[in-house]
């Protein structure tokens, strides 16, 4: 059985930066893991505190990793199969939608709840906004979904470099350690 190919699919060749990563995108993706992990330490070691201190710190870059990551496009992907190019980029997608999700409600929660902004207890500041209940919990609902979300997205990306690393061995993996001029 052979596979079907769609014409904007191409052998991912080392040096088409249509199908590559930039510096810029390699540095943005791997302080993005760094950062989301920070998240989770903190979040799992009931350290609310220094998660929201490190959530005020990490937001913007975060949201300013997914806006670029959308705005450059994603590289070409490599020879195989649509469905599951189709599939491996709707796990992406997942994975941007969620840290957007996460860092735009992580920053909006202490202004719906009344509850102050305390950066390393180093600085403190509260909105005058008086706090809104329905919209907190939703925002809680949608923050909450969001971090649920992103291990099984984890998950699945990894699964995908695996399959890239051994079963294919199309030097796809390398795109996020090996970057090349005008790649996206």
């Amino acid at each position: 059985m052979t596979e079907t190919i769609l014409p904007h699919d191409v052998p991912n060749e080392k040096a088409d930066p249509a199908a590559n990563y930039s510096l810029l995108s390699v540095i943005n993706h791997w302080l993005s893991v760094l950062a989301i992990l920070i998240m989770v330490a903190t979040q799992q070691l009931d350290l609310p505190s220094i998660h929201l201190s490190f959530g005020l710190l990490l937001a913007l870059p975060l949201i300013w990793r997914v806006v670029f990551r959308l705005s450059r496009g994603f590289p070409r992907t490599p020879n195989q199969h649509p469905t599951i190019s189709f599939l491996e980029r709707l796990i992406i997608i997942g994975l941007l939608a969620a840290i957007f999700l996460l860092a735009v409600t992580g920053l909006i929660m202490p202004l719906l709840s009344g509850a102050a902004y305390n950066f390393f207890n180093l600085v403190s500041w509260t909105a005058s906004y008086s706090g809104n209940q329905a919209a907190l919990e939703m925002t809680q609902q949608v923050h909450l979904f969001c971090a649920t979300a992103l291990l099984p997205l984890f998950l699945l990306h990894l699964a995908s470099f695996a399959r890239h690393a051994i079963i294919n061995k199309n030097g796809n993996t390398l795109r996020m350690l090996k970057p090349l001029n005008g790649g996206k």
